[in-house]
């Protein structure tokens, strides 16, 4: 029912098969940024980039509303979440996680407090733009999204698996990769920034409530599942798929929302993960 409805109406088919585009590109940077996050022990700094994209939505909102019409509110979100995350990596340079859980932290109130004072000179004809943001909806998705998204995950990808051994060795070890010779605050900026830009890619798509879901879930599964470290992406990759896939297909099944339903399928592959790995043993 649901093939032959798409067949007839080429138009739900247009935004359908934008919406698998936009879950293909989420999961690919969820198997790379994830991988990344959950090696490093700072998971919620895919929430702290989200909601300061979120506010930097906001921001570019604003400045349309005040003529600046060629400023796009993805500009604004990119900026903005680009701009906490190096903070962020600044403070946690020497691989101390207390203090990169406590940049994250503040990083995350300015955000959200730039964005409720940006809100608050928005017109309330603009606010779904910057809502969108919040909440997402993957079926809103237009080709000039998913032209700059798809760019963005390919640059994610292609840093990913060019330097994946370094990114993940001064995840365990940066002092130990420091004596090897590893570029130590090279690589440390540069898997911050790469997590930056996945997180930004996933906001978009989904929204910032449910970035955190869709990234970091799928991982943390994948670490309870796979023997070996080689594992962990592609088996992020194919629960990050098969939980947007099957999520879209549930949300036209019984019409909930799509950002949503993905986000509890990929919540709930984490839980079954547990109980496998748990019964596994």
């Amino acid at each position: 029912m649901f093939i032959g409805d798409a067949m007839i109406f080429p138009a739900e088919l247009s935004f359908i098969a934008r919406a698998l585009i936009g879950v293909v590109i989420a999961s690919f940077v969820s198997a790379a940024i994830g991988h990344i996050l959950t090696s490093r022990g700072i998971t919620f700094l895919s929430a702290e980039v989200a909601h300061a994209a979120l506010g930097g939505a906001a921001f570019g909102v604003l400045l349309q509303t005040l003529g600046f019409l060629w400023f796009d509110p993805l500009y604004g979100a990119f900026l903005f979440g680009v701009v906490s995350a190096l903070i962020t990596a600044y403070a946690g340079l020497r691989g101390s996680r207390e203090q990169m859980e406590a940049a994250i932290g503040v990083s995350l109130a300015m955000s959200m407090s730039l964005a409720v004072v940006f809100l608050g000179y928005i017109r309330s004809e603009d606010m779904p733009k910057v809502w969108g943001y919040l909440v997402g909806d993957i079926l809103l998705l237009t080709v000039d999204d998913l032209l700059f998204l798809g760019s963005m995950a390919i640059l994610v990808g292609f840093f990913y698996i060019l330097f994946r051994r370094e990114l993940i060795y001064i995840a365990f070890d940066m002092e130990s990769a420091e004596v090897l010779g590893i570029k130590v605050k090279f690589y440390h900026y540069l898997g911050i920034l790469l997590a930056a830009i996945g997180v930004i890619v996933t906001t978009k798509a989904l929204g910032a409530i449910l970035v955190y879901a869709f990234l970091i879930a799928p991982a943390a599964a994948a670490n309870e599942i796979a023997k070996r470290m080689y594992q962990i992406p592609l088996i992020t990759l194919a629960i990050a798929l098969s939980s947007g896939i099957a999520g879209l297909a549930l949300s036209f099944t019984v019409n909930m929302p799509a950002s949503g339903t993905i986000g509890i399928l990929a919540s709930t592959a984490y839980l079954v993960a547990i109980l496998y790995s748990r019964f596994r043993k």
